[in-house]
């Protein structure tokens, strides 16, 4: 009788120590789950925040490419056309980022009425802006060449 009592204390003990070892590793597997799943806002917020890094990226890149037209001899004309030059590059500039919110807009219809759609055109926006950054450092290099 003692015997039986010993093995049926043992066995629920190893049942219990068992229990515990598959609620422990289904706890550690749902943590970790946890601080990989993200909210769809916490995702938008990273991409707004990215976006606006690229912006500010783009915003240095075109002050740069601007410092670099200028003329080298102090003649008048070159200077006028210098000005001219920077005036066109400050405008294709605003026509860009017209055409790049147009664009990421088009993108965001695709994707109307779903929780998605702020961050793909905030994704878009980053890519393109990107994009626009590395035509502003081919001008810089352009302007500096000579």
């Amino acid at each position: 009788m003692r015997d039986h009592l010993i093995k049926t204390v043992f066995r629920l003990f190893v049942l219990g120590l068992l229990l515990f070892s598959i609620s422990f590793v289904s706890f550690a597997q749902k943590q970790k789950k946890t601080r990989l799943m993200r909210t769809q806002t916490e995702l938008n917020i990273e991409a707004n925040q990215k976006l606006m890094l690229a912006e500010d990226e783009m915003q240095k890149a075109l002050n740069l490419t601007l410092q670099a037209v200028w003329a080298d001899t102090a003649d008048s004309e070159s200077v006028a056309s210098d000005r001219v030059l920077k005036q066109m590059i400050q405008q294709q500039q605003l026509d860009w980022i017209r055409y790049r919110d147009n664009y990421c807009e088009s993108i965001g219809m695709y994707f109307t009425g779903g929780s998605i759609q702020p961050l793909m055109i905030l994704k878009y926006g980053e890519m393109l802006t990107r994009n626009r950054i590395r035509e502003l450092k081919m001008l810089q290099e352009l302007f500096n060449w000579h």
